[in-house]
């Protein structure tokens, strides 16, 4: 009786993954989770990545793409270059394309005039959590690509209601963001600091709220640090002009990624007291009226990275925070300083035990923002939809 030999090689599936040139360096650690698991998946996945100067050393199978914007704050504003991508699909047969982006950004709009010639399967992401109506081009980039895309993936519950409500009719994934938890990590140091901020000096981000809380804080001396993001020089000085005199403050602007790691482990708590914005406090919006792009938090990378940290989060009941923090002693409510002062001084009572049971809890929930746990959910919808 002969012998039949059975090829149970599965099909290597191709994968193209873009992300544009703003966003790259807060993916890049995602980008590398996706490139160390591909091959047990049976996947070989190709980055499309901006042709501008980027740290790509550790990345195989990079594609270039030109963008013909400016360097712009908004993500939503670069202009991939079509005829790139389309000499990319013609030299390679891809099965999928992931764009790190939201449906209505030009990458995702260029991607998607591009599906019916070349055959793939697309998905994008989904922070926005504020229904709005975009403007124009965006309003019909948006519609166009949901009818393209195959699959979305939001970040946070909010994100999912805005797709139900846009009447996406594929399948919906909840995937949310991750942190770099080899340098977010527990360091046994000295906690300096009462409370760490990081982010911008905007209305949106609470600070102002903050500093009317801290100002009725007056029973005890705190010492709170800022990392400030960004160039913002002119909103600090008016910003440390009305900072209760009572507390001492430390600013630190623009750190690296370790020295804000090394940030978060020298405080006792991290701070984020978002609120709602129409958009008029930030960017095109404090200008352009009909540019105002509503925003509740989106997903706060910088309570995921904290809580890696093992630093609890101080936060308000806004947008995606209570969702990612999942701490309900340490909400306090939208825009209310005496809500937020109270939380504070909640915070501040802990006992020894209690304070360290809080950060034992904080960093076991951030055990689901670990890029390769994220990276791998993303990798096996994408197999399930091939």
């Amino acid at each position: 009786m002969g012998v039949v030999l059975l090829n149970n090689r599965r099909k290597i599936m191709n994968l193209a993954i873009l992300t544009p040139r703003n966003t790259f360096k807060r993916w890049r650690p995602f980008l590398i989770s996706i490139q160390k698991i591909q091959s047990r998946l049976n996947l070989k996945v190709f980055f499309l990545i901006p042709d501008q100067k980027q740290d790509t050393d550790d990345f195989e199978n990079i594609s270039n793409f030109k963008i013909y914007t400016p360097v712009l704050k908004h993500t939503a504003l670069e202009v991939s270059s079509l005829n790139n991508l389309r000499s990319f699909f013609e030299k390679n047969k891809i099965d999928w394309v992931h764009i790190i982006g939201e449906p209505s950004y030009f990458h995702t709009y260029n991607i998607c005039k591009l599906k019916e010639t070349f055959k793939f399967k697309i998905s994008c992401r989904m922070a926005q959590n504020v229904f709005q109506k975009w403007p124009f081009p965006f309003s019909y980039i948006e519609q166009f690509s949901l009818k393209k895309l195959d699959v979305i993936f939001p970040v946070s519950s909010l994100s999912r209601k805005i797709l139900e409500n846009k009447k996406f009719r594929k399948k919906i994934q909840h995937l949310n963001n991750g942190v770099n938890q080899e340098t977010f990590t527990a360091k046994n140091i000295v906690k300096k600091y009462d409370l760490l901020y990081v982010g911008k000096l905007l209305e949106r981000k609470g600070v102002y709220d903050l500093a009317k809380a801290l100002r009725d804080i007056k029973h005890r001396k705190m010492k709170i640090s800022f990392c400030i993001s960004g160039g913002e020089v002119k909103k600090l000085d008016k910003f440390l002009k009305i900072f209760p005199k009572h507390h001492d403050i430390e600013v630190y602007r623009n750190l690296s990624h370790e020295d804000l790691s090394e940030a978060y482990n020298s405080s006792k708590f991290l701070i984020a007291p978002s609120k709602y914005s129409d958009g008029s406090d930030w960017s095109f919006g404090k200008y352009i009226p009909f540019l105002k792009i509503k925003w509740l938090e989106q997903f706060s990378m910088v309570a995921a990275e904290s809580m890696s940290c093992g630093v609890p989060v101080i936060h308000t009941k806004s947008g995606a925070l209570p969702e990612v923090v999942n701490n309900p002693m340490l909400m306090a409510e939208e825009s209310n300083h005496t809500s937020l002062k109270k939380v504070i001084e909640y915070a501040m009572g802990l006992n020894h035990e209690e304070y360290r049971e809080m950060c034992i809890d904080a960093q076991s929930k951030s055990i689901e923002y670990q890029w390769d746990k994220i990276a791998l959910k993303l990798l096996n919808t994408i197999k399930e939809e091939i």
